[in-house]
């Protein structure tokens, strides 16, 4: 448990053990979580995992005084809970991705066993860092759902240990009883990477950051393969193998491209009969750039930058694939390094609107998917601010292009129809640090600078920051 943890377990602890009313408890609580989240607190691999099926609920805390838990939970792409309360006062905060959260009320008096009568009052979406509360008898019946197609991981604290709930069905108008249990920690390997020691100085090799040993496929196995492997471990890129031979990557971009991000079975029928998916050798990147083993993590950041990719496989003298090394890798080596917890001195770290990208480019509301392909080509960015009158609206990525030309949708579909509204922004005094832990965390790959009186400014891109962290290591290495 890291001390930002700790720290939130033991502040739960006081309060269990002022004999506060709820709501104070409650507050307290609230308090307590915005200042943990404030922290870009670290959790225990091991209560990351993704379970088989479902979502994780590990449990992290247990107040000894009043029997207030802190639970942390794991919830694949797609996912969509059932309705239910907990009976109890509740806090959730936004660890990593988005969580989407319905709330009701009953109309109801309870009175017959079985039945409820319930209707959805307000949505509410909780980005990284949110905040959303849980109070009886009103202010407790919701269904949590994970609309995105990233993992999204949340804290939660409890009045007490919440091992029933009450779930309601709001069509049939029923409800009933339900025993919830926590995800057995360890139970499998799918647990996050464990933390890599990382290098004395920017000359040491990409082995020192790399993931040694990383997954891979055949290149004749089928896409549907290659999607539960990447959902399944939050993977972005997967070497392909054909004749022990490393031949190919396939990235989301590709796999959007391909299957729109649809499971195989909505695949299916959209498909005519006796149509089947194309194997991953027709959808892959063939021959990608490599590195060797002998390589500098400076020369993996020239690489990404120059080629616009975000992988390198690593190789041995042999030509064997031995690990894979990300654009995240060099950004969290920046943040071990500024942390204190790395081995190079603490780079530069300045506000975000010394290195920002001002003035993008930006495409109105009415562009469609095909000409911001084009624009996104033709101007070599990934992406798109969308605004209406210079107001920021949304923002396209090439990710978004490819998964609407994946899933079928026309050419002169309008951007939006498609773009992200809900815009995760920073202040352009934000420092680069702390920009990196939000596109980290909520695995992003570029942030608009938004400033209060001014209103969109700027564009803080991954290639801006590699950037950066290329001229703050050259400098402190003289």
């Amino acid at each position: 448990m890291t001390t930002s943890m700790r720290t939130f377990c033991r502040e739960l602890d006081r309060g269990g053990k002022q004999n506060l009313s709820t709501i104070a408890r409650l507050r307290g609580a609230e308090q307590a979580m915005r200042e943990l989240l404030a922290l870009t607190p670290e959790l225990d691999a091991e209560c990351m995992a993704l379970p088989e099926e479902g979502y994780g609920r590990y449990l992290h805390h247990v107040c000894d005084d009043d029997g207030a838990v802190v639970v942390v939970m794991v919830w694949p792409p797609g996912y969509e809970g059932s309705i239910h309360d907990h009976r109890t006062w509740g806090v959730i905060g936004m660890h990593t991705g988005q969580l989407r959260i319905t709330n009701y009320v009953r109309n109801d008096n309870g009175h017959v066993e079985g039945r409820a009568r319930i209707e959805a009052t307000a949505t509410v979406t909780l980005d990284e860092g949110g905040i959303g509360t849980a109070l009886p008898p009103h202010e407790d019946i919701h269904r949590i759902s994970n609309p995105t197609d990233e993992v999204a991981i949340s804290i939660h604290a409890y009045g007490r240990n919440a091992d029933q709930c009450t779930a309601f069905d709001a069509e049939a108008g029923t409800c009933s009883m339900r025993d919830l249990a926590f995800t057995e920690r360890g139970w499998r390997d799918r647990t996050a990477p464990t933390p890599r020691r990382r290098p004395a100085n920017s000359n040491a090799r990409v082995t020192t950051i790399m993931t040694p040993n990383p997954h891979w496929v055949y290149a004749d196995e089928s896409l549907d393969r290659a999607r539960g492997l990447m959902d399944w471990f939050s993977f972005r890129h997967l070497p392909i193998i054909e004749n022990k031979q490393l031949v190919g990557v396939l990235s989301d971009r590709d796999l959007l491209s391909a299957t729109g991000g649809l499971p195989l079975e909505e695949r299916r029928r959209a498909r005519k009969d006796g149509q089947v998916d194309p194997p991953i050798s027709t959808c892959m990147t063939r021959g990608p750039v490599c590195l060797e083993e002998s390589a500098t993590v400076m020369d993996a950041a020239m690489q990404f930058l120059d080629r616009g990719i975000g992988c390198l496989p690593i190789l041995d003298k042999q030509g064997g694939l031995v690990g894979i090394v990300t654009e995240k890798d060099v950004l969290e080596m920046f943040l071990d390094d500024h942390d204190g917890i790395g081995l190079n001195p603490p780079p530069q770290d300045p506000p975000v609107h010394q290195i920002m990208t001002s003035q993008p480019l930006r495409v109105p509301t009415s562009t469609t998917i095909a000409d911001a392909a084009k624009i996104s080509r033709s101007n070599g960015v990934r992406h798109l601010p969308v605004t209406d009158e210079e107001r920021l609206v949304g923002m396209v990525s090439d990710r978004d292009l490819r998964r609407a030309f994946g899933k079928g949708l026309s050419a002169t579909t309008e951007l939006g129809d498609i773009m992200q509204t809900n815009i995760v922004g920073i202040d352009p005094t934000t420092t680069v640090s702390r920009a990196i832990h939000k596109l980290v965390r909520g695995r992003f790959s570029a942030l608009p600078i938004l400033d209060p009186i001014s209103g969109f400014v700027g564009l803080l891109t991954t290639a801006d920051i590699l950037e950066h962290c290329l001229a703050a290591y050259a400098t402190s290495s003289r």
